[in-house]
């Protein structure tokens, strides 16, 4: 299984900014960044620190508009997939880092998650990157998310959870991340509630169950289950002179 990378009493000293606010200050700032992820984005609660630029808050707003025009709210958004297309260098594993940091805050806010969605008490909800292989899954989106996101963040280190390499598991909450090269998708399961498809065009170099629209489909229809709230962010590297 191999150590966690953080202790008990490191992610305690994380936490504390979160920890050390009154029960009502911490809702507020709950209810504040869970109907806007603009919001969670730019808290430094939540985040720990770091800002989206305005082109990624333009797209972070566009991949959760909502039916309604309102705040985001269970049930409410208007789409469940969202392609972003962009060159190197241009702030994609950023934004999909925070993508991840957002959809984990949102399982978290409730007690028993999986009971949200009509599933028993205790069943694990999942959270994925994927790749063409378990190393390009790792050094890309899930690196970004655990080093310049999760561990810097007090109110995900408020959980404590049990960071590995290629894996978090928030056990409170039954709330697993992990990082996935796509032959690894058959362990998925169903309870999948955002997959993070990373370099989507290197997939369309691929064949059979190592294709882009195998992977597509497979993980669309794992986060069926969770109805308008499974979301399948991809991010697809514009080809140079495209």
């Amino acid at each position: 299984m191999g150590k966690p990378e953080l202790s008990i009493e490191q992610m305690a000293k994380i936490a504390e900014p979160w920890t050390d606010l009154t029960l009502k200050e911490q809702d507020e700032v709950l209810w504040r960044c869970m109907s806007n992820p603009i919001e969670f984005c730019n808290e430094p609660l939540m985040t720990g620190g770091s800002k989206l630029r305005p082109r990624q808050a333009e797209i972070i707003s566009q991949l959760y508009a909502t039916t309604d025009g309102g705040p985001l709210r269970k049930g409410n958004r208007k789409y469940t997939v969202g392609i972003c297309v962009a060159g190197m260098s241009s702030g994609k594993t950023h934004l999909a880092s925070r993508i991840e940091g957002f959809e984990t805050a949102l399982l978290l806010q409730y007690e028993h998650p999986a009971a949200q969605w009509g599933l028993a008490k205790g069943s694990w909800i999942r959270i994925i990157n994927v790749a063409t292989s378990e190393t390009q899954s790792k050094e890309t989106v899930w690196d970004e998310f655990k080093d310049t996101l999760l561990k810097r963040s007090p109110y995900l280190m408020s959980f404590h959870p049990t960071i590995l390499t290629n894996s978090v598991k928030f056990n409170s909450h039954h709330v697993h991340l992990a990082s996935l090269g796509s032959s690894a998708l058959s362990s998925v399961g169903r309870n999948l509630k955002c997959a993070i498809i990373d370099e989507m065009a290197k997939f369309e170099t691929e064949t059979g169950k190592r294709s882009g629209k195998f992977v597509f489909d497979s993980l669309t229809r794992s986060t069926t289950r969770f109805g308008r709230d499974g979301f399948e962010p991809i991010r697809k590297q514009k080809i140079r002179g495209c």
